[in-house]
């Protein structure tokens, strides 16, 4: 399937190249794969050009834009936009390339050279991973490396929205919220951070905060 999106990508890249008017066949921009019901139809039975012009589906196009939380392979991944979610699968969310001068993870160097740090959309990115965008966390080791490999490590809900000492915060009575917390750590430093989701279902609201701790043994500074 991946292979095949990629070859889809150079297609449409080439039709630019073509003199006349690019377009796209409904269901392209949803990812829609191939529809063999064409076979079904006598008149069209003989014709595989309509294997990939089948019937737009719907169902799939209405969740587009819905919330997407992945914890894909060692990272934690994120893509969200939109209303409340279903069970439905939304992986076609997470748009993956093999991009040149974008590293890959030492685990995946030879099994999926399209998981790059530099395109896959990412809840709490760090710098020096082969991310060349803006990331959330750059720091300072004691060896004078900047870099921070945060890997997924568990997460915990717990009872009741969490508290943020001294600062202005959103707070609720018992039994009004919950917290989902996802934990991530750097295996080199020791350096663990803690994502703090709170959820107000009733009201649909999501609050966010990020809470950083040094469990190793070295000094790391973190920038203001």
């Amino acid at each position: 399937m991946e292979r095949a999106v990629q070859f889809d990508l150079t297609l449409h890249a080439m039709m630019f190249m073509q003199t006349g008017i690019p377009m796209l066949y409904s269901g392209d921009e949803l990812a829609q794969v191939n529809d063999y019901s064409y076979k079904d139809d006598p008149k069209k039975a003989g014709d595989s050009c309509y294997l990939h012009r089948g019937k737009l589906r719907w169902e799939q196009s209405e969740h587009m834009q819905d919330l997407h939380v992945q914890a894909y392979g060692f990272y934690y991944l994120e893509q969200r936009n939109g209303e409340k979610t279903d069970n439905s699968d939304k992986s076609l969310l997470l748009y993956r390339a093999d991009r040149g001068f974008s590293g890959n993870p030492y685990e995946m160097r030879k099994r999926d050279r399209t998981y790059s740090m530099d395109s896959l959309p990412q809840e709490y990115s760090s710098f020096g991973t082969g991310d060349y965008r803006i990331t959330s966390l750059r720091v300072q080791n004691r060896d004078g490396s900047q870099a921070v490999e945060l890997r997924y490590n568990g997460y915990y809900v717990q009872e009741g929205k969490y508290a943020i000492p001294g600062l202005p915060a959103v707070y609720a009575e018992n039994g009004e919220a919950q917290t989902l917390i996802i934990r991530l750590k750097d295996s080199y430093s020791g350096l663990e951070v803690e994502l703090y989701y709170g959820i107000l279902e009733e009201m649909d609201i999501i609050t966010r905060a990020v809470k950083i701790t040094n469990q190793g043994t070295d000094r790391t500074i973190v920038p203001a």
